[in-house]
C-alpha cells in the first residue's frame, strides 16, 4: 500500500474525488466541497487549500484549510455546525 500526503493550492482539482470519498463514508453536507466553497464565499475571504492523504492513488483523507493573513485556519465560524 502506497501512502502519500499532498498539500494543494486550491480545492477545485480534487472536488470530484472529495465527493466520492464523502459518499463512501456518508459524510454530512458540512464536510463536502460545496459547503466549504459556499462558506468561503459568504464568510471566508481567503484562499481555500487542502491537505490530502492518498492510498494507492485515491484520496483516503482530506483536510480543507483557509489561507488568510499568512496563516492556515479551519474554514469555520459559528455558522458551521461541525468540522470533521
Amino acid at each position: 500500500m502506497l501512502t502519500r500526503v499532498r498539500s494543494l493550492d486550491s480545492i477545485e482539482p480534487l472536488e470530484a474525488d472529495w465527493e466520492r470519498l464523502a459518499d463512501a463514508v456518508s459524510a454530512p453536507p458540512f464536510a463536502r466541497a460545496g459547503w466549504i466553497r459556499a462558506w468561503n464565499q459568504a464568510f471566508g475571504g481567503g484562499e481555500l487549500t487542502a491537505v490530502t492523504v492518498e492510498r494507492d492513488g485515491r484520496i483516503a483523507g482530506l483536510l480543507p484549510l483557509l489561507r488568510r493573513r499568512g496563516a492556515l485556519v479551519s474554514p469555520t465560524n459559528w455558522h458551521t455546525p461541525m468540522f470533521l
